[in-house]
């Protein structure tokens, strides 16, 4: 069961036209309680897809927007990142760490993400304390120059102490 307040940020696999048209939607980009928001990834596997049914062109951001967001989270600097990608750098650690992951223990470039390469951007230029992301659905829980990028399994949930910057629970 969801609570009552719940919102989120959209997934590459969600329709970014409906997401960003319901209330509870996140707008990419959002920053409040010392958090930034920022939904969208790379599907890997959009040959298997339907566009504008499972896969859609703007899925990820487009580079302007992505490029106004890095320039607005390098001003704020926000202590907590919710993201449904993660930096370029986590995401090979994860298929380095789970082989089974695309079937190869090394980043695809075929596979680059603009996304995650903005990500990867944002984390040179400020290290927030967590970073919390969902698009690889594996846990994965590491600190990595003082930011804790924990990766949330499909349809796991966590509390978080925004003041601290910390998890309450995992």
């Amino acid at each position: 069961m969801v609570a009552t307040g719940a919102r989120f940020i959209r997934g590459n696999h969600d329709n970014p036209a409906t997401c960003r048209a319901h209330k509870r939607c996140i707008p990419d980009g959002t920053i409040e309680n010392n958090m930034m928001f920022i939904g969208g990834a790379l599907s890997v596997d959009k040959a298997m897809r339907i566009e504008d049914f499972s896969w859609w062109k703007d899925e990820e951001l487009p580079i302007d927007v992505l490029d106004r967001v890095v320039d607005e989270f390098s001003i704020a600097r926000p202590e907590i990142m919710v993201t449904h990608e993660c930096p370029e750098r986590i995401a090979a650690l994860i298929v380095a760490s789970l082989p089974n992951v695309l079937g190869t223990t090394k980043m695809d470039p075929r596979f680059s993400s603009r996304t995650r390469r903005a990500f990867d951007a944002m984390f040179d230029n400020h290290m927030p304390a967590l970073w919390l992301f969902g698009h690889w659905h594996v846990p994965f829980d590491r600190v990595i120059g003082g930011t804790r990028f924990v990766c949330l399994p499909e349809l796991a949930t966590v509390d978080v102490d925004t003041e601290k910057a910390e998890l309450l629970h995992h």
